[in-house]
Order: C-alpha cells, then sequence, then structure tokens
C-alpha cells in the first residue's frame, strides 16, 4: 500500500516544510513528509539544529497518490499531479481559494499566523498527543519565520500561546532571539541575484483568467535593493511574459519597520485595482505599502475585494 504523502506548496517554506514533518510524526507509519522543491537556507538551518533527516524531494505526484496539503490550497500553488481526486485533507491558515471537491474531505483551516500553529493547537495539544522536542522545535521555528517573530498583522494570541509552550517543550529559552537568527539566515541567503531573490519566495494566484505572481523579499533596509531596482524591473517583466501573469509584483518588506515596498509591472487595469485596494499611487512602478508584511492576507485578499476592475 502507497504511503500518503504530506506536503505543502512549490516554494517550500518553514511553516510548510515543519508542518509536513509535525504531522507526518503524528500520524506514523503510512505516511510521509515530502517536499516539491529544494530546501533553502532558512529550513536547511532548522533541520540541523533540531536533527532532523531532510523529506524526500519529488518534482510531481503520480495518478491516484492520496496527499494531504498544508500550508497551502490554491491550485496554482499544487505541486504537478495535484488533482482534487487526490486530496484527502487540508490544514492551511490562508484565505480559500477557489477549490471544490466532488468527495467530503477533512478541512482545517483557520486564520491564525501559521498551520504549524494549527496543527500544535489542534492536534497535539487538544487531542493530548505527546510533543518531543525535536517536532516541538519544528513547530516553534515554523511559528516564528511565519509571523515574523510574531510582529506580523496575522500574529493571533493563539500564535503566542503555541509559541510559549514550544519553548518551552523544545527547551528554547529566548525563542525572540532564536527567531532573529532564523530572519538573519533568511535575509543572509535570499540569493545573488534579482532572478533569484524574486524566485526564492514566489507564489502565483489565480482571479478567474487572471494570473498573478507574487515574490517577496525580506528586508531590514531596502536601500542596497533599491539600487538593483531596474534589474529587479527587467527579470519581473521577463517572469511576467514567461509564466503568462497579468501583473507581477515585488514586496520588498522590512520586517523592522512593518511595510513594504512593492514593484509592480502589470495591465493598466490591474494597476487600477492596485491602486484602490490600497488608495496608493503607483509611481516609476513603485508604491509603498504601511502596515503590509503578509502577502495573501493582505496584499491578494483586498486585490480580490477589487476584481470588478480586473474583468
Amino acid at each position: 500500500m502507497k504511503k500518503r504523502l504530506i506536503l505543502g506548496h512549490k516554494q517550500p517554506d518553514p511553516d510548510s516544510i515543519c508542518s509536513a514533518l509535525a504531522l507526518q510524526k503524528y500520524y506514523g507509519r503510512g505516511y510521509e513528509a515530502v517536499s516539491p522543491g529544494p530546501i533553502n537556507d532558512e529550513v536547511d538551518f532548522i533541520l540541523k539544529k533540531w536533527k532532523v533527516k531532510k523529506p524526500r524531494v519529488i518534482k510531481k505526484v503520480s495518478p491516484r497518490q492520496e496527499v494531504i496539503l498544508v500550508d497551502h490550497n490554491e491550485k496554482e500553488q499544487w505541486l504537478e499531479g495535484i488533482n482534487k481526486e487526490n486530496i484527502i485533507q487540508i490544514i492551511d491558515h490562508h484565505p480559500l481559494g477557489d477549490l471544490s471537491t466532488n468527495e467530503t474531505i477533512d478541512f482545517n483551516i483557520k486564520p491564525w499566523g501559521a498551520t504549524a500553529t494549527i496543527i500544535t493547537h489542534d492536534f497535539y495539544l487538544t487531542k493530548n498527543k505527546s510533543l518531543d522536542k525535536k517536532t516541538a522545535g519544528l513547530l516553534l521555528s515554523a511559528i516564528l519565520s511565519d509571523t515574523m517573530n510574531l510582529r506580523t498583522n496575522t500574529t493571533t494570541v493563539h500564535d503566542r500561546e503555541m509559541v510559549s509552550k514550544l519553548a518551552s517543550v523544545a527547551e528554547v529559552e529566548d525563542w525572540a532571539k532564536y527567531g532573529h537568527e532564523l530572519f538573519k539566515i533568511r535575509a543572509d541567503h535570499q540569493g545573488e541575484n534579482p532572478r533569484e531573490m524574486i524566485n526564492l519566495d514566489y507564489k502565483e494566484y489565480g482571479f478567474g483568467p487572471v494570473k498573478i505572481g507574487v515574490g517577496q523579499v525580506l528586508t531590514s533596509d531596502w536601500a542596497d535593493l533599491r539600487l538593483q531596482k531596474d534589474k529587479f524591473l527587467k527579470e519581473m517583466d521577463r517572469k511576467k511574459e514567461e509564466r503568462d501573469l497579468e501583473v507581477i509584483i515585488v514586496l520588498l518588506t522590512n520586517y523592522l519597520e512593518k511595510e513594504s515596498l512593492a514593484w509592480i509591472i502589470g495591465s493598466p487595469r490591474t494597476r487600477r485595482a492596485f491602486q484602490k485596494a490600497f488608495r496608493v499611487e503607483i509611481e516609476d512602478y513603485e508604491a509603498l505599502l504601511k502596515g503590509v508584511t503578509t502577502r495573501k492576507n493582505q496584499l491578494i485578499a483586498p486585490l480580490q475585494e477589487n476584481l470588478e476592475l480586473l474583468f
């Protein structure tokens, strides 16, 4: 009998990888956490710190392979081969996309800061499942990474409570210091050129016939990145054509100031939708988004509310 696969989105990050591994530990035999893409430096650091073996990397899912999706539900982020007949469970903290299924599936979605928070609370604590130090360390890492050390606007009381509990089990005395260490690794290993930086944390979303691509680069000071703006815009334009996008956006997110500088290349109607959604003017392909640090909840969700401008 084939093992059921547990996997995140096509651009693996700490929340998707660590959540999959923690869920594999919870379910036990018959389940395997896999990675739908290469392991990045931040995830690699986390796995080495907690002495956890890297999950197997796969490029596609075979027909009739049962899968559990974590940290995503948008079809654009599914690994090749996944269709709604494959899916037996979804655990996610992002807004629900346009997913529909022929059969009833186990679906757990909550507006919390990380999927790891849901797994900690709903699968381990609520069901009195014991947490070992390694699994607690993975889940703690995922929450701190996805909530930017509990600083994002999507952070909830549940995230704070789970961080406190997980830090205790993982024997992490100063979780804020550990979270800062994770961000330094992520900020220092985002690529050597605009193409690598855009692709490292890049996702696509579908609004009916409209496809939008969004890359995110974390920084504590975007001055150096702005010096490469022309190179970024050239790469964004290339990716827009290559992926047949109506608009591509790159967020330069200052996690200390809790704001993002957005670079936008797209059609006139998507530019109008963007300006209306955020009440800003796009000048020289650029707009400052105060308070925006997360992609789907704070960028994509407002755009969805302005769909009448896209069609």
